[in-house]
């Protein structure tokens, strides 16, 4: 049972110290407005703390958290302040960060980042991350970390070997990207370049950036790539701005915008669309034209009947895709896919070893999916167990796909013998448990444990015929495996599901609208979509966008019948702003709005200026 701990003065609420080293996993603390100071830090495991004020500076820490080993903490509505050389926020071994409405203030040195990850995640949400301005070392992800960032400010951010995310962000000194890492942004990307002793945006050895808006100020802009890739779909300036970007050969530059000069250092070349330029392509584009226009006018001499003919004779017929094809061409999961293409190359070469007559691995099939809601678990389970039917590694393609209820009984000998029909209905082919923590249970009075054993004992006589799959979410299901000591052996195979990005989550969505024959405005809806998404608490992924669009028809249906317009296909922006609230706004006020409305330090100098 999850608790709620008060921290404050009077009576029931306890010191921050009590409630933290007392609290269990996945507790709430609510802390009352007031100062608190923990130099000496603390380890987190899975804990959710809120400060109760009526602003972030309400509430104030002097301290740092860590995190390690898949610890969660969730920070909302506070000031987090790292004592003399610490991190404020230390997050490795695949832990999780949630930060919303929190300022986060860096020691003053420049040689500690703000917040420091390894392997993790982290999703900040309307705050304030502050670091010393000659670093560029503000929030430092590393090691295939993920960081996503909306609606909040950042004094600097650098990543290595990892991905970045931003939706309606500012970063005020430097975007820092090294060793294959990735960044992409949606709304406004605001670059000020506070600091004019540093590129306000670097992309070096091997990593991208594609980003949809940026907004420059007043100062002078610089960027540099070295063997990177950097595309900018639209820049606005201030009036008496430039924009330089200095690029090598093995670089790819790509941006739109006045006053933007692109350098190849390689070169010394400097290269802008000059006016002469201009005007060679438009009558190359005008030569171009002619050519089209004159085989079209010889095309459109042909008889209808020659056209039919030839259609007819040329229409291909379109083949099925294989399993396979349609698991890579799943929208995102791209890490998962790898996984899955060297469990199915290892199975390939099983097999052909086997046709060649040499001595085969015996392979273990049953495997352990874990991921969220809506990330895609039995989607991919089915298309699995149909990729290893088309290659002969299972008999059958049949897929069963059941609960705690198919297989735990009410009564004592209901269970074995409901479970062992349950496999039998699944022999040859898949067997998808899925919620499979829920068979774990601390009483001595379940039924889960009987049937675990009964899978157990089936899954060692069959594992060369039937793959069995257990899914659920990260922790629950490290209770599941450690209910039976022979369970984790059994299950040698392990698939991550990873968590949608807000950016994900709108493509996918927009790919479920046009698959239902609705046209609507693309970056219109990804917009508001990844808006929405990144103040959602819901985590369930897909199944939150499938959400989002059923509401957003049901909107449409609405001003279609009451208008009595005749266009059912068409979603309309104003059914987009009628659905979310935004109705009457302007767009570009509607983009800048998260960042303005929680930018708590500009608007409150005076408390802000206290822990700089």
């Amino acid at each position: 049972m999850r608790k709620v701990w008060k921290v404050g003065k009077g009576f029931g609420k306890k010191r921050l110290e009590d409630a933290i080293i007392n609290s269990s996993k996945g507790d709430t603390i609510l802390i009352d407005p007031g100062t608190y100071d923990f130099p000496s830090g603390y380890n987190i495991f899975e804990l959710e703390i809120k400060g109760t004020g009526n602003q972030p500076g309400d509430v104030v820490f002097n301290g740092f958290f860590s995190l390690q080993n898949n610890g969660k903490l969730y920070l909302s509505n506070l000031i987090l302040s790292a004592p003399p050389k610490m991190n404020a926020l230390h997050i490795t071994g695949n832990s999780s960060l949630f930060l919303k409405s929190v300022i986060v203030h860096g020691e003053e040195t420049g040689k500690y980042p703000t917040v420091w990850c390894v392997n993790s995640y982290i999703k900040v949400t309307s705050s304030e991350i502050y670091y010393n301005q000659d670093s560029p070392y503000g929030i430092f992800i590393q090691e295939g970390s993920k960081l996503e960032m909306a609606a909040t400010v950042a004094d600097s951010v650098y990543a290595s070997q990892s991905q970045v995310y931003l939706n309606n962000a500012e970063i005020r000194v430097i975007l820092y990207l090294e060793n294959e890492s990735f960044a992409e942004s949606a709304g406004i990307l605001e670059l000020p370049r506070l600091n004019p002793s540093k590129y306000a945006l670097t992309v070096y050895s091997g990593s991208r950036a594609n980003f949809t808006l940026v907004h420059g100020a007043e100062y002078h802009m610089e960027a540099n790539v070295d063997e990177g890739l950097l595309i900018i779909d639209k820049i606005k300036l201030g009036e008496n701005n430039r924009f330089d970007i200095y690029h090598n050969d093995q670089s790819t530059v790509e941006i739109n915008g006045e006053r933007v000069f692109v350098h190849n250092t390689d070169e010394q070349v400097l290269q802008t669309n000059m006016p002469q330029d201009t005007n060679q392509q438009e009558i190359d584009g005008e030569e171009q034209k002619t050519e089209e226009t004159d085989l079209t006018e010889a095309e459109s001499s042909r008889s209808e009947t020659d056209r039919e003919e030839q259609n007819t004779e040329y229409t291909p017929i379109q083949e099925r895709k294989t399993a396979l094809e349609q698991l890579n061409d799943m929208y995102g999961l791209k890490e998962l896919k790898k996984q899955i293409k060297q469990f199915v190359n290892t199975i390939k070469f099983n097999q052909s070893r086997k046709k060649k007559g040499l001595k085969t691995t015996s392979l273990n099939l049953h495997s352990i999916f874990l991921g969220n809601p809506g990330t895609g678990k039995t989607t991919v389970a089915r298309l699995l167990g149909n990729v290893l039917y088309e290659e002969g590694v299972i008999p059958n393609d049949n897929f069963v796909e059941v609960t705690r209820k198919d297989l735990v009984g009410l009564h004592i000998g209901e269970t074995a013998p409901k479970t062992q029909a349950v496999l039998d209905r699944a022999c040859g082919g898949i067997l998808f448990i899925d919620e499979a923590y829920t068979l774990h249970s601390s009483s001595d009075n379940d039924f889960g444990t009987e049937a675990v054993e009964t899978i157990l004992k089936f899954m060692e006589d069959n594992r060369d015929e039937m793959m069995i799959i257990f899914a659920g979410y990260f922790d629950d299901m490290q209770n599941f495996l450690s209910m039976n000591s022979g369970l984790a052996s059994r299950i040698p195979n392990e698939f991550v599901f990873d968590d949608y990005t807000s950016m994900e989550i709108a493509e996918i969505g927009y790919l479920d609208i046009r698959d239902q024959d609705y046209v609507v405005d693309e970056k219109k809806y990804k917009e508001v979509v990844m808006n929405q998404y990144a103040r959602t608490i819901d985590e369930s992924n897909a199944r939150w966008v499938r959400n989002f669009n059923q509401k957003l028809m049901i909107t449409m249906a609405n001003r279609v019948i009451e208008t009595g317009s005749e266009d059912t296909q068409t979603i309309l922006n104003e059914d987009l702003d009628d659905l979310v609230g935004n109705s009457g706004e302007d767009k570009e006020q509607r983009i800048e709005e998260p960042i303005r409305s929680f930018n708590w330090v500009r608007r409150n100098k005076r408390i802000c200026t206290s822990f700089r």
